[in-house]
């Protein structure tokens, strides 16, 4: 809600629906329960009000610190396994993301999935990314710590290995 570059733009009108709408609807394809992980900050009540009229669970925390928004989220669901969506991606398709999650669970669920608008990973991994990152950009994206497959800090090394 409080993006700088585009305030409340989850509201905004995109084909005829409100950006959010296009997101959960899609999600509500996939199957799997739908936690909303949003920021305490007041300027977000809006969004929890859409929540409850909605049905979708809610979980408030944090606001700058995405990476500990949902891992705590993730925690108190009980989640083995996150599917992040982004709530600014109307066009999120649910055989895209079931697609990734195939992958990842083809794969044995060592490394996160990323692409089309999801990430996928297990929530132990995001906990270790969580209590190792250092970087800014790491906890305010959660999958940032794993699109780079670059070393340009020494810490980066074990993170590869």
């Amino acid at each position: 809600m409080t993006s700088t570059r585009f305030p409340n733009k989850i509201f905004a009108k995109f084909r005829g629906k409100r950006i959010i709408d296009h997101v959960i609807h899609n999600a509500r394809k996939l199957g799997y329960q739908i936690v909303l992980a949003i920021p305490e900050k007041s300027d977000n009540d809006e969004l929890e009000h859409y929540c409850y009229i909605n049905a979708i669970d809610c979980y408030r925390d944090v606001e700058n610190q995405v990476i500990l928004r949902v891992l705590n989220a993730a925690k108190k669901y009980k989640f083995d396994i996150i599917i992040r969506l982004g709530a600014d991606s109307p066009d999120t398709r649910d055989e895209d993301v079931n697609e990734n999650l195939d992958k990842f669970l083809k794969e044995g669920q060592q490394r996160m999935i990323w692409g089309m608008n999801s990430f996928i990973f297990r929530t132990d991994m995001l906990e270790h990314v969580e209590q190792n990152s250092i970087h800014a950009v790491d906890r305010e994206h959660c999958g940032f710590h794993w699109m780079t497959n670059t070393v340009d800090y020494p810490e980066d090394i074990k993170r590869l290995e």
